[in-house]
């Protein structure tokens, strides 16, 4: 017969209720120190992500800026508005913009600018964020177009002449010894407003431009979320002393006196779009107009500033 060993009690022993305790307890300190480790790479990975955003709008709203007041004033082959002609009236720059094409016409005004207020200039739309600068030009697109579209505005240009007219008078409004290309007459406006976006209860700031419909007429369009801040100031000829003025300041207030800007100088404050808890900044941003801004209020920023030189008209 086969025997049957019987196992000891002893063998059988389990865990006791304090080796499952200290068990217990050293699985719940790893789980803390894995979960410490998970949220605090998380909480670099956003702080990163919102750097990375932060840079990025401040980078594309400069390159947007300083590509578009480059070509302010830029009519072609004309060097001298003086002698552009027009089947459609120019306009006599102001402040304000009706709903029809005038804005887009006022191209004896191809630089322009407000600061730190909209200033009655009712084409930018109440959104705007007050203290913040506004910057227009106008100039005639690089792009030469063989169909136009009816209610645009194109300009043809040659050295000596020039002409100024809606899509669909293309035919009547030919210069002498040119290709008689048409290129399209564009105007731009940046400025600052509230979007639509909210974070943490707040609004976020957008960099928004006026463009140009397929009428001539102004239209406000959104471009980079998280831009704060627009400062412009301007260059003149006759500065002695590389002094950069504002609107409004002596020596910038008429028409006349943005015939002589010879350089604008554009400072771009970028602003992640929400706050990050425990995001300490002790920075003084000092830019444009602005001065010991201290706002440490959670919000990563960036501050960006260019200067450009104007070369499309007289300076």
């Amino acid at each position: 017969m086969v025997k049957i060993k019987k196992t000891s009690s002893q063998s059988q022993r389990g865990f006791t209720i304090l080796e499952l305790m200290i068990a217990i307890t050293l699985g719940l300190f790893l789980i803390a120190a894995a979960s410490r480790i998970m949220v605090n790479g998380i909480q670099i990975f956003s702080s990163v992500n919102s750097l990375s955003r932060v840079q990025e709008s401040g980078a594309m709203a400069l390159i947007m800026l300083v590509s578009d007041i480059k070509r302010a004033g830029y009519l072609g082959g004309n060097s001298d508005i003086g002698t552009i002609t027009d089947s459609i009236a120019t306009v006599t720059p102001t402040a304000n913009c009706d709903n029809n094409n005038s804005w887009a016409r006022m191209i004896t005004q191809p630089l322009f600018g407000t600061n730190n207020s909209k200033s009655g200039y009712s084409c930018v739309p109440s959104n705007y964020l007050t203290n913040t600068d506004i910057v227009a030009m106008r100039y005639a697109s690089s792009n030469t177009v063989k169909i136009p579209e009816s209610n645009r505005i194109y300009l043809r240009s040659s050295l000596f002449e020039g002409k100024i007219f809606l899509g669909k008078n293309a035919a009547s409004n030919q210069v002498a010894d040119e290709p008689n290309d048409m290129r399209e007459l564009v105007a731009h406006a940046y400025f600052i407003g509230e979007s639509n976006r909210i974070c943490d209860g707040q609004k976020i700031p957008s960099l928004y431009r006026m463009s140009l419909d397929n009428t001539g007429k102004p239209f406000a369009e959104e471009l980079l979320p998280g831009i704060e801040d627009l400062q412009v100031q301007y260059g003149m000829s006759d500065s002695s002393d590389n002094r950069y003025l504002d609107v409004g300041d002596t020596g910038l207030n008429t028409l006349a006196d943005w015939s002589n800007v010879t350089k604008v100088r554009i400072s771009i404050l970028a602003r992640s779009e929400c706050r990050e808890n425990g995001f300490i900044d002790n920075r003084t941003y000092n830019y444009g107009d602005k001065r010991n801004y201290k706002p440490n209020d959670g919000y990563r920023r960036q501050l960006y500033n260019n200067v450009i030189q104007i070369r499309n008209f007289k300076g």
